[in-house]
């Protein structure tokens, strides 16, 4: 797929796939936003991607900041979502409350950012999931939702 002059939205573009993605991208002549919950990390990604890559702050757990993130980037060819929590803690250890947050970011979070996203997606545009290295190998420490 040729992105050249294509406006990609990465979210989870700080640091890690995401971040290799969006320098990718930047490679492929396209026009890249990365995004977020730290912006201190996505500071330090924008300068190294370079370029005019710009970045935008936003909490998939929270509608609110999804909506906000849309109403700044507007309409976009592309979106890539690496974002997701880890728990990190045995099932044993894990509370209920641990779960639940880690389903409202990998489920609920890609959920609302997808439907919100397509309406600004562009005719001919995509959205992909990155699931990461769990997918593969699996982590017994990581709960079902991060793989």
């Amino acid at each position: 797929m040729n992105i050249s002059k294509s406006k990609v939205l990465v979210i989870g573009g700080s640091s890690g796939l995401g971040l290799g993605i969006a320098k990718e991208c930047v490679l492929n002549k396209a026009k890249v936003i990365i995004a977020s919950r730290s912006e201190e990390k996505l500071q330090k990604a924008t300068l190294e991607i370079g370029t005019s890559t710009q970045y935008q702050v936003v909490d998939i757990s929270l509608k609110q900041s999804i909506l906000y993130l849309f109403q700044k980037t507007g309409a976009i060819d592309h979106l890539v979502i690496t974002s997701g929590f880890v728990t990190g803690k045995p099932f044993d250890d894990l509370s209920e409350s641990d779960a639940r947050e880690d389903f409202e970011i990998n489920f609920w979070g890609k959920f609302n950012v997808s439907k919100i996203a397509a309406e600004h997606i562009k005719s001919g545009g995509s959205i992909t999931y990155i699931s990461g290295a769990f997918a593969k190998k699996p982590n017994p420490d990581v709960f079902i939702t991060s793989s």
